[in-house]
């Protein structure tokens, strides 16, 4: 087979290095002839040859077997790691699981396979080997021939000739054929049960050798079959290589007791000689505690450290020999010694990359196998005729450095599970969280750019310099700094308050000159120190307040700041893990103050060769690509990539960087499974949305991103703030998601000029076949900002937008509160749909400028206006207030009330009340009569007769609202002619005289007048009452001037009734006594009443004093005497009696004397007693009495007819002298 491979055609390109040791006479001629040398000493049976990985070992123990070549005997025991049988394993005695006897156990297996076991007939372990036909065959025959012969002996031949007539066999080929038979049949099953029966000892495959719980080790055990072996090989050389591998050092001990059992065993001829290729390190007692490996050996305390030292690292116990390899490859000669292996090729490998791996890689093996592994996958990853991914050859090479000394981790990059994945995950989450931090402070500047950002920046420090000038101040007064007080337009401050926006905003926005004072700390008794420090004053030591100053400089630094965030937004978008590794600002977490990607590296990798590869860029983002053949040459790395760590994982990075080549590979590639989250990214958003040429594929996105869950709500923010077609989403998505404009008004974290061009984009593709959920939120953004999109006020918006916009709005119950920012359209939709608040500035846009806001004259302009007023009453009365009445034209003023009866009592009251004054209704009727008491309160209908008896039909009485329009009004109009609906007016005269709450009496009086009733109404209907009623009435000839009215109130108090008299004209006529009564002495003393009735009563003066009391018969007495009137003697007697004054009982007897006679005289003056009575006696006494003419008559009548003599005049009295006898 060999040779069929060695006459084919040569490897094109470079030839692979084999792994095999290779002979350098430059650097390993010197240790053959020295280990020549020494096997040629018969003093000499151990020999070490010691060295470090990678120095020549096995390449100079190579060339000394091709010397010695039938002596010697290579045992190799390399492995990865020490041999560690299980523990409690069956069958195990406890010291078979030692490492020392592990090894014993390989080197005794190894020897029994070294010869074939036909060289070997006497060991007791029956190896397997090959079926050798011809001996199998002679041994088939001997036992053919030994079954014929028995055969022949029995006579069996002969009975199976016997038994088988057909056969026609003689008796020799009967026995030839038994003799054929027995052969073959012998042959056949010695080869078909050829190495199926095998001993327990020794099994086959990974031949087994099992130690007898008896027995130390498995050298004590099988040495005879070991001796067997060198007795029957002649092998005198034995080379151990990588022994040391299992860092046992005790083997050596065992060896080279086995080396001196052999040497010294009779039936071995000649000298036995072991040959050691160790590592120095092995007898290192640090490398022994590492490795937790224990030396037995006693050493006394007390000992110098350097002597137990060498005693545990002494070697040459061990060795006859030790033959040291000097290295010749290091980390300084790596680097020359791997260009060399390089050297032929025709590479574009980074030097630098070179000296990198020879710094960390100093074994040549490992580098001859990188450089091969190189050349293979170059072969297979960077082919030609694959150009897409654009890798690179350095970065391969730097992968075949990885993958030789990390090789799990490279198989688990196939998975996505190695310690690169990791990394590489890590540093997208970097990305990621770095991205929305970035974002999160530009939106923050964004939002910061105001006018008091300018104080704000500056409070801290202008507060800081304020302080220490304030602390000198009052420093200077020798007072305690932190116990003063601070005042600033009456508002007082702390000495922290000294440092923020709100005292620096007080102190620079004051009118006038605001002043700071400071009041400075003071003792019992002390005087107040204050100090004022007035803006100017402070001017000069802190410098110029002027925030519109400060703010330009502010906006401009501001400008300047979101710049260099953005772009460090752009660097960190497209940088790769060593760019993130060389920024500790970049952390994982996006936390300033965090850990930052070259930490969390240290952290995977430590700071060996991975992580410096890592670090340089060598192994950067593309790693994965150099893992496994990529076939498409129109994939470039970055959406290999991608699918690679992202899509095929379903890692969503929505940061990822992707060119629009990219994104069409990834098109090609995975086309079906857009629309998973997996593929929500920016880049490659912005490409579908820029082209139409996939839009199939942009609608499954969008349809993904619509049903709005967690996953799509964030790409979708962090895509409204960095995605370059953002409109353009917005306008896709808004047709099909029913929760989309809510979420845009509340959950995206927008600044609010993105959110307006957003929103605008969005009701621009408004769907009427979606129901679009609803939310306080979003009104309220919508009702603050409208008056900002250009949707609204764009001569561009189709009125089919509008509509839809409108349509929102009015879901919404958005109302305008300004038209003004509107374009024409708009406006018309708008105010069409009553989408508007009703305002002044609105009502005069809706109608344009014809000067008044009445309501009648809205409705002639804009129905639709009008009944929007309507509907929004009370909006619009507050509007109009001051400005316009609310209805311009009586005419229209019925129809206004009738549209707006509906509305709230108050509200109308407002509108009545507000309506021109001539808006007065002729008829109630044309209004709802719940309005009624309303309009009457205005007084905005006529009293007319018509009117009012509606309105008592209506509410039963006169109220307090019908009473204003009757008091307004005077009287009640259109009452016809007398005879005219008397019955109508009956009724209203009657509810009028009932509401003496409301009108006077005067006043109802009138009105029932006003009446012109054809028949007296019946005083015994009206209820009686105090007051003027019923003279009223009498006068206005409402009742009839009769008894009977005045009966009706003779009840009540001497006013009512003295009004009544004095309003009759017939009153003279049908008094009665009785009907006086006890109120003669009113009348008679009233100076309304008039004389005639006096006199009247007067002439029937004893029936009225009948009838009266002695009050009205005095006064009847007072009135006769003061009109001279005539009054009978008996009632003069009575007055008398009753106590009349004496002067008006002179008077009335002076007008009656000519009918007396002295008897009837004096009878009445003695009722009078005293001087009067005095006057009817004769005596000496002279009396005095009043001088009245009366008494004149009096006194000469008695001096006619009685006692007096004489009188006389003294002063103001007359002196009476009278008869003596």
């Amino acid at each position: 087979m060999f040779r069929i491979l060695r006459n084919k055609k040569p490897e094109k390109g470079p030839l692979l290095n084999p792994l095999t040791p290779h002979f350098i006479e430059a650097e390993h001629g010197l240790y053959v002839e020295k280990l020549n040398a020494a096997l040629a000493n018969p003093d000499i049976q151990n020999i070490a040859l010691s060295g470090s990985y990678g120095v020549g070992k096995s390449s100079i123990l190579k060339r000394v077997a091709e010397i010695h070549k039938k002596a010697v005997l290579e045992l190799s025991l390399s492995t990865l790691a020490p041999i560690e049988q299980p523990e409690g394993e069956d069958g195990l005695p406890k010291q078979a699981t030692t490492p020392t006897n592990t090894i014993q156990q390989e080197i005794v297996k190894q020897l029994l396979y070294r010869e074939t076991p036909g060289r070997t007939p006497g060991s007791r372990f029956k190896r397997i080997e090959r079926f050798h036909w011809l001996r199998e065959a002679l041994l088939a025959l001997l036992v053919g021939t030994v079954l014929t012969t028995a055969f022949i002996l029995t006579g069996w031949t002969t009975k199976i000739v016997v038994a088988l007539p057909g056969l026609h066999l003689s008796t020799l080929w009967s026995h030839v054929a038994v003799l054929c038979v027995g052969t073959l049949a012998s042959l056949l099953l010695r080869h078909t049960f050829y190495g199926r029966l095998n001993i327990k000892e020794f099994k086959a495959g990974a031949a087994t050798v099992t130690l007898d719980s008896k027995s130390v080790s498995y050298f004590d055990q099988y040495l005879d079959e070991i001796v067997y072996f060198f007795e029957v090989s002649k092998k005198k050389i034995v080379v151990f290589e990588d022994i040391d591998r299992f860092n046992d050092s005790h083997i050596f001990e065992t060896l080279r007791s086995l080396n001196t059992l052999l040497n010294g065993s009779p039936q071995i001829k000649g000298r036995i000689c072991f040959i050691y290729a160790i590592k120095d390190s092995i007898f290192d007692r640090m490398s022994i505690a590492q490795d937790k490996r224990i030396f037995n050996h006693d050493l006394q305390a007390g000992d110098d450290p350097a002597q137990v030292e060498i005693v545990r690292a002494n070697r040459t116990k061990f060795f006859d020999l030790v033959i040291p390899v000097v290295p010749f490859i290091t980390h300084q000669s790596a680097r020359n010694l791997t260009a060399q292996l390089l050297q032929g090729l025709t590479h574009t490998i980074d030097l630098d990359l070179v000296d990198l791996a020879s710094r960390y890689v100093p074994d040549m093996r490992l580098l001859k196998n990188v450089r091969n592994e190189f050349l293979i996958f170059r072969e297979k990853i960077l082919t030609p005729g694959v150009v897409g991914l654009k890798l690179s050859e350095t970065e391969l090479f730097a992968m075949m450095l990885y993958k030789n000394t990390h090789l799990s981790d490279f198989e688990a990059i196939r998975i996505g599970k190695s310690r690169l994945d990791e990394l590489y995950l890590k540093s997208r989450r970097t990305i990621t969280a770095n991205m929305l931090r970035l974002e999160d402070e530009v939106l923050q500047l964004r939002r910061s750019a105001r006018l008091d950002l300018a104080v704000a920046n500056r409070s801290a420090e202008l507060g800081k310099q304020l302080r220490a000038h304030l602390m000198l101040a009052v420093k200077a007064f020798g007072k305690d700094y932190n116990r003063a007080a601070f005042e600033l337009n009456g508002e007082n401050f702390t000495h922290d308050n000294l440092l923020t926006k709100r005292f620096w905003k007080t102190f620079i926005e004051a009118d006038g000159a605001p002043a700071l004072i400071v009041d400075l700390p003071r003792n019992y008794q002390e005087p107040l120190t204050r100090l004022t420090f007035s803006r100017s004053d402070l001017q000069d030591v802190l410098g110029t307040f002027d925030p519109v100053a400060w703010r330009n400089v502010d906006r401009n630094e501001n400008l300047k700041s979101q710049e260099e965030l953005r772009d460090l937004m752009r660097f960190v978008k497209s940088a790769d893990i060593h760019h993130l590794m060389a920024r500790d600002d970049l952390t994982v977490d996006g936390e300033v103050g965090g850990g930052g990607l070259d930490q969390a590296a240290k952290g995977i990798f430590r700071e060996g060769l991975a992580y410096q590869l890592l670090k340089s860029g060598y192994i950067n983002r593309n790693f994965t690509l150099y893992t496994a053949t990529f076939h498409g040459d129109r994939v470039s790395s970055a959406a290999t990539n991608y699918i690679i760590h992202h899509v095929d994982r379903d890692k969503r990075d929505e940061d990822f960087a992707l060119a629009g080549d990219d994104v069409e590979a990834i098109l090609r590639e995975r086309r079906s499974l857009f629309g998973e989250p997996a593929l929500y990214n920016i880049d490659i958003l912005n490409h579908l949305l820029a082209s139409k040429a996939h839009d199939h594929v942009t609608g499954m996105v969008i349809s993904s991103l619509a049903k709005l869950g967690m996953e799509q709500k964030s790409f979708i923010e962090n895509y409204l703030r960095r995605g370059a077609k953002r409109s353009d989403l917005v306008e896709r998505i808004t047709p099909i998601a029913p929760s989309f404009l809510a979420y845009l008004a509340s959950e995206a974290e927008l600044e609010l000029s993105d959110r307006l061009i957003l929103f605008n984009s969005a009701l621009s593709k408004l769907s009427s076949e979606v129901k679009y959920l609803t939310g306080g939120e979003l009104s309220a953004f919508l009702s603050e900002n409208y008056g900002k999109l250009k949707l609204f006020s764009s001569d561009e918006t189709t009125d089919e937008q509008l509509e839809l916009a409108a349509s929102l709005f009015e879901l919404l119950g958005i109302e305008l509160s300004s038209l003004r920012s509107l374009g024409a359209e708009a406006r018309k939709i708008f105010i069409n749909r009553h989408l508007y608040q009703v305002t002044t500035e609105n009502l005069q846009i809706a109608v344009g400028d014809q000067g008044s806001l009445a309501l009648d004259l809205i409705e002639q302009f804009n129905e639709s206006v009008y009944s929007h007023a309507i509907n929004h009453l009370s909006a619009y009365l507050s509007s109009v207030e001051g400005i316009s009445p609310s209805v311009a034209e009586g005419q229209h003023f019925a129809r206004v009330l009738a549209g707006s009866a509906s509305s709230d009592r108050t509200l109308l009251e407002q509108l009545i009340r507000m309506a021109a004054e001539d808006c007065v209704l002729d008829d109630i009727s044309d209004v709802p009569s719940g309005m009624w008491a309303l309009l009457a309160t205005e007084c905005r209908f006529k009293a007319s007769l018509h009117n009012v008896h509606l309105y008592l039909q209506e509410y039963g009485a006169v109220d307090g609202s019908l009473a204003e329009v009757l008091r307004e009004s005077g009287a009640v109009t259109d009452v016809g002619e007398q005879g005219d609906a008397e019955e109508d007016k009956k009724t209203v005269a009657f509810a009028v005289l009932q509401a003496k709450d409301l009108l006077s009496a005067t006043a109802r009086a009138r009105l029932c007048a006003s009446l012109r009733l054809k028949y007296y109404l019946d005083p015994t209907a009206i209820e009686s009452e105090e007051g003027g009623l019923f003279g009223e009435l009498v006068q206005r000839n409402v009742i009839n001037d009769n008894i009977q009215s005045y009966l009706r109130v003779n009840g009540k108090s001497w006013s009512t009734k003295e009004n009544l008299i004095t309003s009759s004209r017939k009153f003279a006529e049908f008094m009665t006594p009785d009907a006086i009564g006890h109120d003669l002495e009113a009348l008679l003393r009233s100076k309304s009443v008039s004389s005639t009735i006096k006199d009247a009563i007067v002439a029937n003066a004893l029936a009225y004093a009948d009838a009266s009391d002695t009050g009205g018969l005095k006064q009847l007495g007072s009135y006769a005497a003061e009109r001279g009137l005539r009054l009978e003697y008996g009632l003069i007697e009575r007055l008398a009696e009753a106590g009349a004054d004496s002067n008006t009982t002179v008077a009335l007897l002076g007008a009656v004397l000519s009918e007396l006679t002295e008897p009837q005289v004096s009878s009445i003056l003695m009722v009078l007693g005293g001087d009067y009575a005095a006057l009817t006696k004769a005596g000496k006494d002279r009396p005095k009495v009043p001088n009245t003419p009366p008494m004149v008559l009096l006194l000469d009548f008695l001096t006619t007819n009685g006692a007096v003599n004489t009188y006389v005049e003294e002063k103001n009295y007359l002196r009476v002298n009278k008869k003596h006898k």
